[in-house]
C-alpha cells in the first residue's frame, strides 16, 4: 500500500514538473539590458539625492562609545 502511494506521488511530481517549460537564457539577458519603462531617470536622480541627504544627516559615529546615561542610584555600576 505504501509503495503504491509512493509511486502515485512520484508520477504526480513528474507530471507537475513536465508541465513547466524552461525559459531561454538569451531572453532573460536581453530583458535585463533594456532599461525599464517609465520615469527611471527621475527615480535614479531622486534616489541619489535622498542618499546624499541621508549621508549628511546621519554621520557615522564610533559604535564602541556608548551614549547611554547611568541611572544613578546607590550602585550605578551594578547593571
Amino acid at each position: 500500500m505504501a509503495n503504491a502511494k509512493q509511486v502515485l506521488c512520484l508520477i504526480l511530481l513528474v507530471l507537475l514538473f513536465a508541465k513547466f517549460e524552461s525559459r531561454s537564457l538569451e531572453a532573460f539577458i536581453e530583458r535585463k539590458k533594456t532599461p525599464p519603462k517609465g520615469c527611471s531617470r527621475q527615480l535614479i536622480e531622486k534616489s541619489q539625492l535622498l542618499k546624499a541627504s541621508f549621508a549628511k544627516a546621519t554621520p557615522f559615529t564610533n559604535p564602541i562609545i556608548s551614549k547611554r546615561l547611568s541611572p544613578g542610584g546607590p550602585d550605578h555600576k551594578h547593571h
